[in-house]
């Protein structure tokens, strides 16, 4: 695996755990009692699409060839 593909891989990660958290925080500043079942299933589901894509990145990651990066990581 190169550098550059790594590091693609690694932004890609970056950028879902912020989608992730800016989901959350959007609802840490509301009054969960007052949300609706419908807003909260969509919550929900928004989160576990982006841990589904992590998820999907980092088994990119680990079946690439991994011994290849050994030593190379920072």
């Amino acid at each position: 695996m190169s550098q550059d593909l790594l590091e693609e891989i690694v932004q890609r990660l970056e950028q879902g755990r912020a989608t992730a958290q800016q989901r959350v925080e959007g609802f840490d500043s509301r009054d969960l009692e007052d949300e609706s079942e419908d807003s909260l299933r969509d919550l929900a589901r928004g989160l576990r699409d982006d841990l589904h894509h992590i998820q999907g990145l980092l088994e990119e990651l680990l079946t690439s060839e991994i011994p290849a990066l050994r030593g190379q990581l920072p």
